[in-house]
């Protein structure tokens, strides 16, 4: 163990030593994503599973200029982070989802065909 990092760096990199673990563990995943579009007069709610990096939340609410759009996340279920897949592996939220790389941008191209 290196004795120069900080409690905070240990306790990272001993969670992400379990969490890659983990994933390597795991044969088969079953991704199935449920997201809702509401749409109330000028408000449209998409309820998105778990967390949404801002990039997509943007790219979402351009497409509907005429009407105010609001994400809420961690909706109906958790499936983990969504990151884009430029990012995988760069950073922690990659290593501890469940997500697959590039479904992400795959779901977000389906959600802006609906709205």
């Amino acid at each position: 163990m290196d004795t120069d990092l900080s409690l905070d760096e240990r306790k990272l990199r001993t969670t992400e030593k379990q969490q890659l673990s983990k994933k390597l563990k795991i044969n088969n995943v079953d991704f199935t994503v449920a997201c809702k579009i509401i749409k109330l007069g000028d408000i449209k709610f998409i309820t998105f599973p778990g967390e949404l990096v801002s990039k997509f939340g943007i790219e979402l609410k351009k497409k509907n200029k005429d009407l105010t759009t609001i994400i809420i996340g961690y909706a109906d279920d958790y499936q983990g982070y969504f990151v884009e897949a430029e990012e995988y592996g760069k950073c922690y939220e990659t290593i501890a989802t469940n997500t697959p790389k590039g479904i992400t941008e795959k779901l977000i191209g389906k959600l802006e065909e609906l709205i």
